[in-house]
């Protein structure tokens, strides 16, 4: 039972669809991308084959590119500034008409990401290129759980980011600090938990 749980509990599934998606076990870091769309792909095709098919088809396109192209987009809705520009436009081509169906559907996708601070540094860096680069669509939202001062200091060690602290700021708009749990508080909701797992209600 988890922090994550208890935001599922109180998503409306009649507004939001949920996907759950866990970096820690794709075995290595390159596939860390290719994997999350895969896992985000599945789930939509069983809601609209449609946008599954349009999602598998850029993220085909990010994958084409090199990495330290990818690394140097600032967002996907921003003005792309790369040396292939005929793949950018394919890419912006592609990431519009992916907004355009989401905003059809009248839903919002709301992704867990969790085990985060079971990562390393550069294995954080993926999932971090994975929000704020690759998946930057409309009305679709990350919830990550992370252990602040691990990820902070694994994305030290990397070298890659002068800064942490700051760069963590920019790509989570909300931190919501999570006290420790009251055994006498959380058993009541643990049961409502698994009674919703066995009926479903």
């Amino acid at each position: 039972f988890s922090s994550h749980d208890i935001f599922w509990l109180y998503l409306n599934p009649d507004v939001n669809i949920t996907i759950r998606y866990n970096p820690w076990r794709v075995a290595k870091t390159k596939v860390m991308i290719e994997d999350f769309f895969q896992s985000f792909v599945a789930e939509i095709n069983t809601f609209d084959d449609n946008l599954s098919t349009k999602i598998k088809s850029y993220s085909n396109y990010l994958l084409d590119l090199d990495d330290s192209i990818i690394s140097k987009f600032t967002s996907l809705s921003a003005n792309l500034a790369v040396k292939d520009a005929g793949n950018a436009d394919t890419i912006i081509k592609a990431y519009t008409e992916i907004n355009e169906l989401i905003e059809k559907t009248g839903k919002r996708f709301v992704i867990f990401i969790d085990d985060v601070d079971r990562l390393t540094g550069m294995e954080i860096l993926q999932v971090i290129k994975i929000i704020r680069n690759t998946a930057d669509f409309n009305n679709v939202f990350f919830v990550v759980g992370i252990d602040y001062n691990y990820v902070v200091k694994a994305l030290i060690k990397t070298s890659e980011i002068p800064n942490s602290q700051l760069y963590l700021q920019k790509i989570f708009q909300l931190e919501i600090i999570l006290p420790p749990f009251d055994p006498k508080k959380i058993l009541p909701r643990l049961k409502v938990y698994l009674y919703y797992i066995v009926t479903g209600k």
